[in-house]
């Protein structure tokens, strides 16, 4: 649509109430939707796409209206929710980048009914009017007031397919399984066991809590294949505290047969930090010349990445395209983490990730072939033995070696070289 007076104006729209309401409602036209494929991460995107004619619109015109719901699958229900008009490409696209950073997703297509059914089944979790209701209610109201239910064997297509399929790999599917039992998200858990899970076994005074490590070690002599006992320590977060649980999962065909937790015992957060130890590589550069430069440059690079404004800069988290460090004995939260670059308010830019590859690649990619490399001055890179960039970049900008004599307590800088 083009001209100001052809324009979908949303504040002119007016409904009658009493025996003209039906005269003036809104007609709505189904194009498409679809879902990420993350609900074993606890989260999901989903996305509708209509046009939308008025009775107020000339000539019988439509307008697209795309939406987007960011869906928290435990307590917060809908955690987001984001309405735009017209069909411009860049807006849609920035827009589904915004809302899918982080994820490692794919799209799956949905029809009409399952997205509605998705919407409705969680728009129910948390408080009434607060996150499981955000913002725009008048423009996806019609979709929680809808009457729409799927049959069991509807329901179990539907969430195979935003799962992406059924877990197959045995570290995959004990990762998953407790990821969702500590979360409290008892759907997947039943539908990655072959048996009625008891929900009273996930401790009562911890409440939900998020997966930051799973250890898995498969009993010798057990099962072939993927089938056989496994024994698996867990470090969870909860809202107040950390909880290392020791479980034993037998396998068969591809389910959880059997589960039972062996142990569980409440860590202070300085043993939890020493649990989740790892080794973090940092390269900081001074920024010559015009900062906003860089900061562009940023900005339309990492435009898909989690972008976080603190005190003391922006910081930009990409991660990795896919949700692969799920199948790995050692799992680990921040293994989809693929760079970190966090540029400072006294123009400093700061990079850094958790392997010696990741860093090199970085290194590469931001101080040799980018626009912005000839304003790179290098000075300085850093081994830790645990993560310090995160912290860092709570503080209020100041230069990164000051940062970690005086915070940290380090006398001299680390060695300038990571050894390869």
């Amino acid at each position: 649509m083009n001209g100001e007076n052809e324009e979908l104006n949303k504040n002119d729209l007016r409904v009658i109430r009493g025996g003209a309401l039906e005269k003036v409602k809104r007609r709505r036209k189904f194009i498409e939707a679809w879902s990420t494929d993350t609900r074993l991460m606890g989260v999901i995107v989903v996305y509708l796409h209509w046009l939308i004619s008025e009775p107020q619109m000339k000539g019988g015109e439509e307008a697209s209206l795309h939406q987007y719901f960011y869906v928290e699958t435990t307590e917060d229900g809908i955690e987001a929710y984001n309405g735009i008009y017209g069909d411009d490409p860049d807006t849609l696209e920035e827009m589904e980048a915004m809302m899918l950073r982080g994820l490692g997703a794919s799209k799956v297509p949905l029809s009409m009914n399952e997205a509605f059914f998705l919407i409705k089944k969680f728009a129910g979790l948390g408080e009434p009017g607060a996150s499981s209701m955000p913002g725009a209610d008048e423009e996806y109201g019609f979709i929680i007031n809808s009457e729409v239910s799927l049959s069991s064997e509807r329901e179990r297509r539907l969430y195979d397919k935003i799962c992406g399929g059924r877990p197959e790999d045995p570290n995959e599917i004990i990762n998953y399984f407790l990821m969702r039992y500590f979360a409290k998200d008892w759907y997947p858990v039943r539908m990655m066991a072959g048996y009625e899970v008891p929900e009273g076994l996930a401790p009562e005074e911890f409440g939900p809590g998020t997966l930051c490590l799973n250890s898995i070690l498969k009993e010798d002599g057990s099962g072939e294949g993927s089938d056989g006992n496994y024994v698996v320590e867990s470090v969870v977060e909860g809202e107040r505290n950390y909880l290392i649980a020791i479980c034993e999962i037998n396998l068969a065909a591809g389910q959880v047969a059997r589960f039972e937790v062996l142990s569980t015992i409440t860590i202070t957060d300085t043993e939890a930090a020493m649990k989740l130890a790892r080794p973090e590589y940092v390269t900081v550069y001074e920024i010559a010349g015009h900062a906003p430069n860089v900061e562009d440059w940023l900005e339309e690079e990492y435009i898909s990445a989690l972008q976080t404004e603190t005190e003391g800069g922006m910081l930009y988290v990409k991660f990795k395209k896919d949700n692969s460090h799920v199948k790995k004995e050692l799992y680990r939260l921040n293994d989809d983490v693929d760079e970190i670059v966090y540029v400072t308010i006294e123009d400093q830019l700061v990079v850094g990730s958790y392997s010696l590859e990741g860093i090199r690649r970085l290194e590469y990619k931001v101080a040799l072939v980018s626009p912005i490399a000839k304003q790179l001055i290098e000075t300085g890179r850093y081994e830790f033995r645990e993560p310090v960039l995160y912290d860092y970049t709570l503080g209020y900008g100041e230069d990164f070696l000051t940062y970690i004599e005086d915070f940290l307590g380090y006398e001299t800088g680390l060695p300038g070289d990571p050894e390869k």
